[in-house]
Protein backbone atom coordinates (compact mmCIF):
# COMPACT_ATOMS: atom_id res chain seq x y z
CA UNK A 1 0.00 0.00 0.00
CA UNK A 2 2.95 2.12 0.80
CA UNK A 3 4.11 1.88 -2.93
CA UNK A 4 1.26 2.41 -4.31
CA UNK A 5 0.87 5.71 -2.09
CA UNK A 6 4.13 6.09 -3.46
CA UNK A 7 3.59 5.97 -6.84
CA UNK A 8 0.59 7.91 -6.69
CA UNK A 9 2.45 11.06 -5.06
CA UNK A 10 5.39 10.91 -8.06
CA UNK A 11 2.61 10.82 -10.99
CA UNK A 12 0.61 13.30 -9.30
CA UNK A 13 3.73 16.03 -8.74
CA UNK A 14 5.00 15.25 -12.42
CA UNK A 15 1.60 15.66 -14.17
CA UNK A 16 0.90 18.67 -12.26
CA UNK A 17 4.23 20.08 -12.99
CA UNK A 18 3.87 19.28 -16.73
CA UNK A 19 0.24 21.25 -16.44
CA UNK A 20 1.87 24.31 -14.63
CA UNK A 21 5.17 24.48 -17.56
CA UNK A 22 2.81 23.88 -20.16
CA UNK A 23 0.20 26.90 -18.81
CA UNK A 24 3.25 29.52 -18.98
CA UNK A 25 4.68 28.28 -22.14
CA UNK A 26 1.15 29.57 -23.40
CA UNK A 27 0.97 32.42 -22.09
CA UNK A 28 4.93 34.20 -21.61
CA UNK A 29 5.75 32.78 -25.44
CA UNK A 30 4.52 33.32 -28.90
CA UNK A 31 5.72 32.27 -32.19
CA UNK A 32 7.48 35.72 -34.32
CA UNK A 33 4.84 35.86 -37.73
CA UNK A 34 6.09 39.26 -39.29
CA UNK A 35 9.46 41.59 -38.38
CA UNK A 36 9.81 45.05 -39.58
CA UNK A 37 12.84 46.95 -38.99
CA UNK A 38 12.57 50.40 -37.59
CA UNK A 39 15.48 52.69 -39.33
CA UNK A 40 15.96 56.19 -38.71
CA UNK A 41 18.09 59.05 -40.30
CA UNK A 42 21.02 60.78 -39.01
CA UNK A 43 22.04 63.49 -40.60
CA UNK A 44 25.60 65.79 -40.24
CA UNK A 45 28.38 67.99 -41.87
CA UNK A 46 31.25 66.91 -42.98
CA UNK A 47 34.44 68.90 -42.86
CA UNK A 48 35.86 68.64 -46.45
CA UNK A 49 39.18 70.92 -46.96
CA UNK A 50 40.42 72.93 -50.16
CA UNK A 51 43.59 74.51 -51.18
CA UNK A 52 43.66 77.50 -53.30
CA UNK A 53 46.37 78.80 -55.01
CA UNK A 54 47.33 82.47 -56.58
CA UNK A 55 50.18 83.57 -58.53
CA UNK A 56 51.44 86.94 -58.36
CA UNK A 57 53.92 88.02 -61.66
CA UNK A 58 54.52 91.50 -60.65
CA UNK A 59 52.75 92.33 -63.99
CA UNK A 60 54.26 96.13 -62.94
CA UNK A 61 57.52 94.87 -63.65
CA UNK A 62 56.86 93.93 -66.91
CA UNK A 63 55.36 96.50 -68.11
CA UNK A 64 58.55 98.94 -66.75
CA UNK A 65 60.18 95.97 -68.68
CA UNK A 66 58.68 96.78 -71.76
CA UNK A 67 58.86 100.38 -71.80
CA UNK A 68 62.54 99.81 -70.74
CA UNK A 69 63.11 97.81 -73.87
CA UNK A 70 61.25 100.41 -76.30
CA UNK A 71 63.29 102.65 -75.23
CA UNK A 72 66.54 100.95 -76.00
CA UNK A 73 65.31 99.42 -79.06
CA UNK A 74 64.15 102.66 -80.45
CA UNK A 75 67.81 104.32 -79.48
CA UNK A 76 69.25 101.23 -80.96
CA UNK A 77 67.21 101.43 -84.26
CA UNK A 78 68.36 105.45 -84.79
CA UNK A 79 71.77 104.66 -84.54
CA UNK A 80 72.02 101.85 -86.72
CA UNK A 81 69.95 103.41 -89.45
CA UNK A 82 69.28 106.98 -90.60
CA UNK A 83 66.32 105.80 -92.56
CA UNK A 84 62.59 106.86 -91.31
CA UNK A 85 60.28 104.11 -89.20
CA UNK A 86 63.78 102.53 -88.21
CA UNK A 87 63.45 103.78 -84.36
CA UNK A 88 59.94 102.93 -84.66
CA UNK A 89 60.47 99.04 -85.67
CA UNK A 90 63.62 98.96 -82.45
CA UNK A 91 60.71 100.32 -80.27
CA UNK A 92 58.52 97.52 -81.48
CA UNK A 93 61.30 94.55 -80.75
CA UNK A 94 62.62 95.83 -77.99
CA UNK A 95 59.05 96.04 -76.58
CA UNK A 96 58.94 92.49 -77.09
CA UNK A 97 61.49 91.25 -75.71
CA UNK A 98 61.46 93.45 -72.67
CA UNK A 99 57.83 91.74 -72.31
CA UNK A 100 59.60 88.25 -71.68
CA UNK A 101 62.11 89.23 -69.46
CA UNK A 102 61.38 88.78 -66.22
CA UNK A 103 63.35 90.01 -63.10
CA UNK A 104 61.90 88.80 -60.39
CA UNK A 105 60.49 85.46 -60.36
CA UNK A 106 56.61 84.89 -59.88
CA UNK A 107 55.15 83.71 -56.18
CA UNK A 108 52.23 82.05 -55.12
CA UNK A 109 50.36 82.37 -52.30
CA UNK A 110 48.68 79.25 -50.71
CA UNK A 111 45.85 79.19 -48.43
CA UNK A 112 43.37 76.18 -47.31
CA UNK A 113 39.78 76.61 -46.89
CA UNK A 114 36.91 74.59 -44.85
CA UNK A 115 33.80 73.74 -46.23
CA UNK A 116 31.15 71.60 -45.11
CA UNK A 117 29.07 68.78 -47.04
CA UNK A 118 26.20 67.23 -45.55
CA UNK A 119 25.58 63.66 -44.90
CA UNK A 120 22.82 61.25 -44.42
CA UNK A 121 22.94 57.93 -42.83
CA UNK A 122 20.18 55.63 -41.99
CA UNK A 123 20.21 53.31 -39.52
CA UNK A 124 18.06 50.58 -38.22
CA UNK A 125 16.58 51.42 -34.19
CA UNK A 126 14.57 49.16 -33.23
CA UNK A 127 12.13 46.05 -34.86
CA UNK A 128 8.85 46.10 -35.00
CA UNK A 129 7.48 42.02 -34.03
CA UNK A 130 4.35 40.70 -34.51
CA UNK A 131 3.79 37.66 -32.42
CA UNK A 132 1.02 34.71 -32.50
CA UNK A 133 -0.37 33.85 -29.14
CA UNK A 134 -2.39 31.52 -27.18
CA UNK A 135 -4.66 34.66 -26.79
CA UNK A 136 -3.97 36.02 -30.05
CA UNK A 137 -1.62 38.72 -31.87
CA UNK A 138 0.86 40.78 -30.08
CA UNK A 139 3.29 43.21 -31.53
CA UNK A 140 6.11 44.15 -29.54
CA UNK A 141 9.39 46.48 -29.82
CA UNK A 142 13.25 45.00 -29.64
CA UNK A 143 16.64 46.00 -30.11
CA UNK A 144 16.91 42.11 -31.19
CA UNK A 145 16.72 41.19 -34.58
CA UNK A 146 14.20 37.59 -34.73
CA UNK A 147 13.24 35.62 -37.64
CA UNK A 148 10.16 34.41 -38.66
CA UNK A 149 8.66 31.19 -36.97
CA UNK A 150 11.41 32.16 -34.14
CA UNK A 151 9.65 31.24 -30.50
CA UNK A 152 10.41 34.10 -28.45
CA UNK A 153 9.67 34.81 -24.36
CA UNK A 154 7.52 37.49 -23.52
CA UNK A 155 7.32 40.33 -20.90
Amino acid sequence: MKKILLLFTIIFTVLSSVAFSANQFSENWGVVVKVTPITETNTFKKPRYKTICSENNYSSQRTANMIIGGLVGSVIGNEISNKHGAGTIGALFGTLIGAEQSNYPTTSHCHQETYYITETERFISHYKIKVRTKNGYKIIRSQERYNVHDIITLY
